[in-house]
């Protein structure tokens, strides 16, 4: 790494132009684990994170300090990390008690300061339970969103995050485009492949098939509703004009219509076409029509970027 490169040579000391940020004495394990998030990516940001949080191998998974780190440095980085504390009290425990350099204080920090809960099961309830309120731009919604994402361990399927972030928004409000499909399949042009029939759905009144890679298209994971629910996705189709350098395209979209309830998932109706051999509930309730400007502002806000094949 180039931090454990620079060694003794290069005291990390030059990098600190920053102090650590600030963990409050009333804060849970919860603010806890959102903490080491942002002491995380300001020790990255710094260059220095090698000596804060440490490094892991497959034989010594356990935070430890770079190979040839020197005593000025392992001091350092324990400093900037106590830093962090606010409370005067829990910054000499975690001094006391977290050993010698700032790997071993943050792994003591992350066994002894969570309330005897695991830091990714903790991830995974703040994750579940973040939703937008409009009290803040987007951006920095889909940054928390991100951070606390790319801190779970197995990292979740691309599909299952795309689906995840779109119903994190109240649909009441904010149209949430939950997928745009790049591969139309026509009936008449196409036969659907047998091993994929399972993820084709026949988009009503619009002659388009879509068929779905599960471990690539997040519409292609959504289930349809069980009986006594009502869907709280739809199916609609963008159409767009042939210009002098792209022929005429339409592209679906899995569009959610309303919030998803409490112990809900994203749903929606497959359509009469769809072969099932189970009861379902309902398709979704009528709501106002996506329009290609709402479509286009939306992807670019959440920065979701698709092809499309003509």
């Amino acid at each position: 790494m180039a931090a454990a490169a620079a060694g003794a040579d290069e005291p990390i000391l030059l990098r600190l132009h920053e102090q650590a940020p600030t963990l409050l004495r009333s804060a849970g394990p919860d603010e806890v684990v959102m903490h080491r998030l942002q002491l995380r990516q300001k020790a990255h940001e710094l260059g220095i994170q090698d000596y804060v949080v440490g490094v892991t191998t497959v034989a010594n998974p356990i935070p430890h300090l770079p190979v040839g780190a020197s005593n000025a440095n392992k001091t350092i980085g324990k400093r900037w990390l106590l830093s962090a504390f606010e409370d005067n009290n829990l910054r000499g425990m975690v001094a006391q008690h977290g050993g010698d350099s700032g790997p071993s204080c943050w792994d003591w920090i992350g066994r002894n300061l969570l309330g005897g809960r695991d830091e990714q099961e903790v991830l995974s309830y703040l994750l579940n339970h973040l939703r937008y309120d409009g009290s803040r731009t987007v951006m920095s919604f889909f940054s928390e969103f991100h951070t606390l994402a790319s801190a779970i361990v197995p990292p979740l399927p691309d599909g299952r995050l795309c689906t995840m972030y779109a119903s994190k928004f109240p649909a009441r409000e904010y149209i949430s485009v939950v997928s745009a499909c790049d591969d139309i399949y026509r009936h008449a042009q196409r036969r659907v492949p047998r091993e994929l029939e399972t993820y084709a759905i026949a988009v009503p009144g619009t002659g388009v098939t879509l068929v779905g890679d599960p471990d690539r298209d997040p519409w292609a994971v959504v289930n349809e509703p069980v009986v006594g629910q009502t869907a709280n996705c739809r199916f609609e189709c963008m159409y767009f004009d042939a210009t002098t350098t792209r022929p005429a395209y339409v592209v679906p979209v899995l569009v959610q219509c309303r919030p998803v309830l409490e112990g809900e998932h994203l749903t929606v109706y497959y359509g009469a076409d769809y072969f099932r051999d189970y009861d379902l509930g309902y398709g979704a309730a009528p709501s106002r029509e996506l329009t290609d400007i709402d479509f286009d502002i939306f992807l670019r806000r959440i920065g979701y970027h698709y092809k499309l094949r003509a």
